[in-house]
């Protein structure tokens, strides 16, 4: 993955409409790091996401339907509840 995907990544963390800005104040208010969000993300330890996958989904926009949210966390092995709940997106 590019530095400049990376940094662009990290620009929009501060775009409500990036999924990055969603997960960063997520992250922040329960003091957590990155391993940690993304772990509880993934429903556990035992699956991880990579930098460059990281970097992809917080350039996502941020999901406005049940079904975004669905195709996300298909796309990135995600917890399709726990996605929805950062995001505010009822069942």
């Amino acid at each position: 993955m590019s530095a400049n995907l990376d940094h662009l990544a990290e620009r929009i963390k501060t775009d409500p409409h990036f999924l990055a800005s969603v997960l960063d104040c997520w992250q922040r208010n329960r003091g957590w790091d990155d391993q940690t969000l993304f772990e509880w993300l993934v429903g556990g330890p035992t699956r991880w996401i990579s930098r460059e996958g990281l970097t992809r989904l917080q350039l996502c926009g941020v999901p406005r339907h049940r079904a975004d949210v669905e195709l996300i966390a298909e796309r990135f092995g995600l917890d399709a509840d726990r996605l929805a709940e950062v995001c505010g997106i009822g069942g």
